[in-house]
């Protein structure tokens, strides 16, 4: 179930009102007036939209939530082990995308910063 209040992006997180880049406890927070507790959170990762989501070596927190800047692109989202009002169970974040950063081979980054330069040199006054 999806957990309403809890917005993952690349870097911060937002989570009753609060929004941040840095990991945070959650005892007892009002959430739009429901209390929530987090036992346990980790993110997944997914490759693909049709690929099934797996759970992501070292991001396991106990009692906080903690937001992921990742660098392998993919779909990510964050699973709580949580209690809300009284019930315990799993919940899950929006997913946000990281799209890949296209990286030029060795001779065409050259090859363009060689460009670059002589453009700037041209284009100095004289």
């Amino acid at each position: 179930m999806v957990l309403q209040g809890l917005v993952v992006s690349d870097g911060s997180l937002a989570f009753g009102g609060l929004s941040t880049t840095e990991c945070f406890a959650v005892s007892e927070l009002n959430v739009g007036g429901v209390m929530v507790t987090v036992h346990e959170s980790h993110w997944q990762r997914r490759a693909t939209a049709s690929a099934a989501w797996e759970d992501m070596p070292g991001t396991v927190e106990t009692g906080r939530v903690c937001p992921l800047s990742p660098e392998e692109p993919g779909d990510y989202r964050m699973i709580i082990d949580g209690t809300i009002d009284g019930d315990r169970g799993l919940y899950r974040s929006n997913v946000f995308t990281k799209t890949a950063v296209p990286v030029l081979p060795g001779v065409a980054a050259v090859w363009l910063a060689l460009l670059l330069a002589g453009l700037l040199l041209r284009a100095r006054p004289r």
